[in-house]
């Protein structure tokens, strides 16, 4: 949502699995844990692709970080207390 927000375009996979909220099994193919094949974003450049795309990306993905981990958190201490119960 972070890029969307700054309009940037990028996904969590290939273009062909749109919209498929699993992980990549070519991440998984390398050996990568479920967890971390999850986290993947696929970013991708073409002839048309400038250095100001490249800086609007790179500034935005720190701000994109953060925004994931505060989600991550708030979803860790959802099912912790979900557990408790």
């Amino acid at each position: 949502m972070a890029f969307d927000m700054a309009g940037i375009a990028v996904s969590a996979g290939s273009a062909c699995h749109a919209g498929v909220a699993r992980p990549s099994d070519i991440v998984m193919a390398m050996g990568r844990s479920e967890e971390a094949a999850l986290g993947v974003l696929r970013v991708s450049l073409g002839h048309a692709t400038t250095r100001a795309d490249i800086d609007a990306f790179l500034a935005a993905l720190p701000v994109a970080i953060r925004a994931g981990a505060a989600l991550d958190g708030v979803s860790h201490a959802r099912n912790q207390r979900n557990e408790e119960r």
